[in-house]
C-alpha cells in the first residue's frame, strides 16, 4: 500500500492563496468544532434522560466546556480571518 505526503508550503501558493487556505482551515475546525458540541449536548440530554452516574455527568460538563471554549476561539479567529479576506477581496476588485 503506498503512502502519499501532503506538501503544506506549496511553492507557487501565492500570498492571497495562503490566505484563502487559512481561512477555509479555520471555517473547517469551527464547523467541526460546532458540530461536536452539538453531539455533547445531545449526549448530555440523555444523560439526564436515563440514569447515569453524578461522575459521568460531570466529566460530560467538563468536556462541553472545554468544547465551547475552543469553539469561542475559533469562531473568533474565523471571523477574523473571514474580514481580512473580505477586505483583500474588495481591495484587489476595486
Amino acid at each position: 500500500m503506498e503512502t502519499t505526503n501532503i506538501v503544506t508550503d506549496a511553492p507557487n501558493v501565492g500570498e492571497h492563496g495562503q490566505t484563502k487556505i487559512d481561512y477555509y482551515d479555520l471555517k473547517l475546525k469551527y464547523k467541526n468544532l460546532k458540530n461536536e458540541v452539538g453531539m455533547l449536548e445531545k449526549k448530555k440530554k440523555v444523560y439526564e434522560k436515563h440514569n447515569v452516574p453524578t461522575e459521568d455527568k460531570e466529566m460530560l460538563d467538563n468536556e462541553i466546556t472545554t468544547k465551547q471554549n475552543e469553539l469561542q476561539q475559533a469562531k473568533t479567529m474565523y471571523k477574523e480571518k473571514k474580514s481580512q479576506r473580505m477586505k483583500e477581496i474588495f481591495h484587489r476588485s476595486a
